[in-house]
């Protein structure tokens, strides 16, 4: 049983140091990291997923699952460009600037979020 438990710890443990490491990251990103990780808990997204989605890797902050009704998500390019709001709002589809993103991006990987 110990062992068991000692497995699932550092399963765990692993777990959190692959979001921890940020330094694959783009610098923009990283820069927004540091600020969410410096507001308050209410003010940041729980988490951040890299996507490839018309052919390109793209990051995907979904703020509007982490704050109130009217946020929209926001997705960038890897240059930092922000490319659209895909979701969130008040009517939960974001700016309509890239309506099929939930449907055509693929590969999710999170890269970075807080262990709640």
């Amino acid at each position: 049983m110990r062992s068991m438990l000692m497995l699932a710890l550092s399963t765990v443990a692993l777990g959190c140091q692959a979001d921890a490491n940020t330094e694959h990251l783009p610098a923009f990103l990283r820069q927004l990291i540091e600020e969410y990780e410096a507001a308050s808990e209410q003010r940041y997204p729980f988490e951040i997923w890299r996507y490839e989605y018309e052919g390109e890797s793209v990051f995907y902050v979904p703020l509007a699952r982490a704050l109130c009704c009217d946020i929209q998500s926001v997705l960038y390019s890897v240059d930092g460009e922000i490319l659209c709001r895909p979701d969130g709002g008040f009517t939960g589809r974001g700016d309509g600037r890239c309506p099929d993103f939930d449907p055509r991006a693929s590969e999710g990987v999170r890269v970075w979020g807080e262990q709640r």
